[in-house]
């Protein structure tokens, strides 16, 4: 009997070892800067190509679900073994997620009209200008309010902020590398209406995993994301997506391949 007892005992330890890793829920928002939607209407984009290779090389089975910002914000930061892309990594959101990546990289700046005022040198400058134009929830609002900035006008949207600030209403767009170029073109606008006054943060985005996944299974997962780098799917992922210019990595920032600039 009590070998018996033993038996059972050993046969349930195996089990368990051998049982696969618990499903992750990945989401993503619908991103016209870095996604596109392909004749049978699904969204293709270089980042999701990304994370659809690391979720296979995970063993995760379950599909990436797109969801608005805000929705896919608020189950990654509540729900255990979630994970939410792409997401910039900043002091502000340390604590907030378990971080897999980088995925990409990040510029964030604040823009002027072009040949306009104000010539902007430093944060504590543009402190004192009448307003400028964030989009909310974003990275750049939650930065410069912990800088505390107190002259904001927080949008719903980034072509909101990108209209204001051509008509004279706000002095300085806040606007990250990955998404004006998008923006502008969503509106009928060109990068060569405005400036790049000044350059605040750089950085990079990431797969944000919820803050009460275990440690061992986000180490899981970067070790996948590294062997992806070290056999070069990053890079021809990153090759093909430029190629077809149809939603290139250069619009979800630069594919993780070389050190920002």
């Amino acid at each position: 009997m009590a070998r018996l007892c033993s038996l059972l005992v050993l046969a349930a330890a195996g089990h368990a070892l051998a049982a696969p890793p618990r499903e992750v829920q990945v989401f993503t928002d619908y991103d016209e800067h870095s996604l596109v939607i392909d004749e049978t209407g699904n969204p293709q984009g270089c980042l999701l190509d990304v994370v659809a290779e690391l979720m296979r090389r995970a063993g995760n089975r379950s599909p990436v679900q797109i969801l608005p910002w805000s929705r896919a914000l608020h189950l990654t930061r509540t729900t255990a073994y979630a994970a939410l892309f792409p997401v910039t990594r900043t002091a502000e959101r340390e604590a907030q997620f378990r971080w897999v990546g980088p995925l990409s990289f990040e510029v964030a700046g604040l823009y002027r009209r072009r040949g306009r005022q104000p010539q902007v040198s430093d944060l504590e400058a543009a402190k004192h200008l009448r307003a400028i134009a964030v989009t909310h929830s974003w990275y750049q609002h939650e930065l410069l309010a912990g800088k505390g900035f107190r002259n904001l006008e927080v949008l719903t949207t980034q072509e909101q902020g990108i209209r204001m600030l051509l008509a004279g209403r706000v002095d300085l767009l806040a606007a990250d590398s990955s998404t004006l170029l998008g923006s502008l073109r969503n509106i009928g606008h060109t990068m060569e209406e405005l400036d790049l006054a000044f350059v605040f943060w750089r950085g990079s985005n990431y797969l944000a995993f919820a803050p009460q996944t275990p440690t061992a299974e986000v180490a899981r997962w970067q070790a996948a994301l590294e062997r992806m780098k070290a056999d070069g799917t990053m890079r021809a992922l990153s090759a093909r997506w430029e190629q077809s210019g149809r939603a290139p990595c250069g619009a979800a920032g630069t594919l993780f391949r070389a050190r920002p600039p």
